[in-house]
């Protein structure tokens, strides 16, 4: 083995433009493939942090059944009872102590209005304890920095003694609430609005900009009409351009006060960043059933809780592939002509190798070993490369947009050690298998024929 790997490393100093040509396709298609990789990882984390924190899907979330599909069609028979909400925390902090938050939230329909004009949305009541804890998670100011960027004015938990309430600037301006002076808001006592506007005066417009004060309206779980005054504290985004032009969100005791409930939509867990979801959702459902509790579990990988996620990634993963099946066919193709030629030129070589005792096998497993070298030495430079581009795309700051998002994002690269590993084992099995295919033919023909060819 020893003599047919120092032949295989001398044989590469051989055709060294050629062996080059070939080692330039392998370091491109490497880099390629990391870069691809590294882009899919960064906007994967991006879709992740929004789902799971800013969106508050959770990691894992407990609905009853068919919840997920009919909780705003029938919000009382579909939510959560303060006596099922207890259990289901007991269970979570029973199997999951390592989690890094708990909380509830609710769900529904209202109008908000200015006091002549109402607009519907959907809005969604938080616990602004968990809130503050979610915004500032290290996976959100890491991966989604748009979305707190986007964010202007407060936040729900800098409020105690009033009704707090963020809308999105698209409903905002439905409101004509959008020029609303957000840095020198409201305390967090302050009185909720008592004046009666004039809808037909000129100078409506002006006031109402200048009034953060808004009216909720809607129907209780015993369906019967309620309302309840909010301040307008803040603009925020959801990342979905789907919501941008109807959702609000205000806490959690508020939305129970106007819906005239104790109970929830959903609670949700959220475990560390890297924890798998399918099989804890598995158990979670498990040890709920063990607890008497008739409720279900899903996480936040899944197309019925999150369409967006699911739907994206699914899109990104098969483009990905493609990707993939076009960069390892380039560099295939490429490692079989060069190495093709290369066992047509050194014909007798290879007859004189069987004329002194070497077998078919063997020859053809040094042909096979000349691949995984040229493989080999290509990978460094082809992770170099890729580095490279890293750094240079990662600082100059480049914004796109995402069908979808309501935002741009900044084109940020990510290696993936994982995806390196993956990419490098494919590219040298690739070369190996090349070299060994093409040699495999010529090594079987009489070696008298052998040292007679002649390639010009």
């Amino acid at each position: 083995m020893t003599t047919r790997l120092a032949l295989a490393f001398k044989n590469l100093g051989r055709n060294r433009r050629r062996n080059l040509a070939t080692a330039s396709a392998i370091v491109l298609g490497y880099a390629g493939l990391i870069l691809l990789g590294g882009f899919v990882t960064r906007i994967e984390k991006f879709f992740r942090a929004t789902s799971v924190y800013v969106n508050h899907i959770g990691s894992l979330s407990i609905y009853k059944p068919e919840g997920v599909e009919k909780h705003l069609l029938k919000p009382r028979k579909y939510s959560l009872s303060p006596d099922e909400q207890m259990k289901a925390r007991q269970v979570l902090e029973r199997i999951f102590p390592q989690h890094e938050g708990i909380g509830a939230s609710l769900h529904g329909f209202t109008l908000v209005g200015n006091g002549c004009k109402t607009w519907p949305v959907r809005i969604s009541g938080l616990e602004p304890a968990l809130e503050e804890k979610l915004l500032k998670h290290w996976a959100v100011e890491k991966y989604a920095p748009e979305l707190l960027n986007s964010r202007r004015g407060k936040a729900l938990w800098e409020f105690k003694n009033m009704i707090p309430i963020l809308v999105t600037e698209k409903v905002a301006r439905n409101l004509g609430k959008d020029n609303l002076n957000l840095d020198h808001s409201l305390p967090s006592s302050a009185p909720a609005s008592t004046t009666v506007p004039d809808c037909n005066a000129a100078d409506f417009r002006a006031q109402s900009s200048n009034d953060p004060n808004v009216q909720l309206a809607g129907r209780t779980f015993q369906n019967n009409f309620s309302a309840i005054d909010a301040e307008i504290v803040g603009f925020y985004s959801s990342g979905l351009e789907l919501l941008e032009e109807s959702a609000a969100q205000l806490p959690l005791e508020a939305l129970q006060k106007l819906y005239e409930t104790e109970a929830v939509t959903k609670m949700a867990i959220y475990l560390p960043w890297d924890t798998p979801v399918e099989e804890n959702a598995a158990l979670l459902n498990s040890e709920l059933k063990k607890a008497g509790l008739d409720l279900e579990v899903h996480h936040f990988k899944e197309f019925s809780v999150n369409p967006f996620y699911a739907g994206f990634m699914n899109l990104i993963y098969v483009m990905s592939a493609f990707f993939l099946t076009l960069a390892v066919c380039v560099v295939t193709l490429t490692v079989s002509d060069t190495m093709t030629m290369s066992v047509l030129e050194r014909s007798k070589e290879i007859g004189t190798l069987r004329a002194v005792g070497f077998k078919k096998q063997q020859i053809s497993r040094m042909f096979s070993e000349e691949g995984t070298l040229l493989g080999l030495l290509s990978l460094p430079v082809g992770l170099l490369v890729a580095w490279t581009v890293t750094l240079i795309v990662n600082a100059a700051k480049i914004l796109f947009e995402v069908p979808g998002i309501s935002t741009r994002l900044e084109v940020v690269l990510e290696i993936d050690p994982v995806h390196c590993a993956v990419a490098g084992v494919l590219l040298v099995t690739v070369t190996s298998i090349s070299g060994w295919i093409t040699s495999v033919r010529t090594s079987r023909r009489q070696i008298v024929k052998l040292l007679q060819s002649h390639v010009s």
